[in-house]
């Protein structure tokens, strides 16, 4: 028997390329129970054609005949399928990830997609897309981004300093909320310092940042300025220059941005600052 596999190996001299060893893993992972793989290929009942199963050699004058390159790799069109000619391709690492079993696919526009593909299509970060689908935002406004955005646009890593609350208005959510930065440099005794910048976010940021997000969460705002003027119930005029949310995401693993932190981490430099609880526009 061993006599017989050296024979083959020398018959074909490519038990040492990429390509064989492609096929030997399709064929570990659809029938040895004991690879890692096996729970996600054979134990589904994905098998390999005969063909190629008995024989590597047909298995590679199909792969150069169909597209093979050395940056490429085998990938079942149906996802669902075996191993076979007509069910096989040779593709990059992104079509790949594209057409896994766990993908989310998204109806966008009447046509689906994956996260990573809406992701190009629209020019934005995976991140972002995925955040504004959990904070309800509609389809038709996913690609909501305007060309004087990018203009005005301020990026901020900190974490939160209050309990937040949202204030309801007929019309509006409104979220407002301050945040620790800390300095990129040390001061004369060898600390860090932090700014303190005052927040304000509507609607599904509100609501999603209230959700996920609590005193002493570390976050990652995208926001903008706005100049805010308006008169109170008394008729005396207010001016403003608002921190305006547009996108958020996490800072760390989930558990790390969800759990809060000690209020003695901020206590000492939060307690002599003074933020304004000025009366709303709206």
């Amino acid at each position: 028997m061993a006599k017989s596999r050296n024979k083959s190996r020398i018959k074909h001299n490519k038990s040492n390329t990429r390509i064989y060893h492609i096929w030997s893993t399709m064929k570990q992972r659809c029938y040895n129970s004991k690879c890692f793989s096996y729970k996600w290929y054979g134990k589904k009942g994905i098998k390999i054609c005969d063909e190629w199963k008995n024989n590597f050699i047909f298995f590679y004058n199909w792969a150069i005949d169909n597209g093979y390159k050395e940056n490429l790799s085998i990938d079942r069109i149906d996802v669902n399928g075996n191993y076979e000619p007509s069910n096989c391709r040779w593709v990059d690492n992104i079509i790949q990830q594209n057409n896994k079993t766990n993908n989310k696919i998204i109806i966008y526009k009447n046509k689906k997609y994956t996260m990573s593909q809406l992701s190009k299509i629209l020019n934005l970060k995976y991140c972002n897309i995925k955040y504004r689908l959990k904070a309800n935002w509609k389809m038709e406004e996913l690609d909501n981004k305007k060309e004087e955005d990018k203009l005005n646009k301020i990026f901020l890593i900190g974490n939160i300093c209050n309990d937040l609350e949202i204030k309801e208005t007929a019309n509006s959510k409104i979220l407002s909320f301050n945040l620790a930065v800390q300095r990129k440099f040390k001061n004369q005794n060898g600390e860090y310092e932090s700014d303190f910048f005052r927040l304000k976010a509507f609607n599904n940021q509100a609501t999603f940042i209230q959700k996920y997000f609590n005193k002493g969460s570390k976050i990652v705002i995208e926001a903008h300025m706005q100049n805010n003027n308006y008169e109170d119930e008394n008729g005396q005029k207010h001016y403003s220059n608002d921190i305006i949310v547009d996108q958020v995401e996490f800072c760390g693993s989930k558990k790390e941005t969800q759990e809060p932190k000690s209020d003695m981490q901020f206590e000492n430099e939060i307690s002599n600052m003074n933020f304004d609880n000025e009366p709303l526009p709206f």
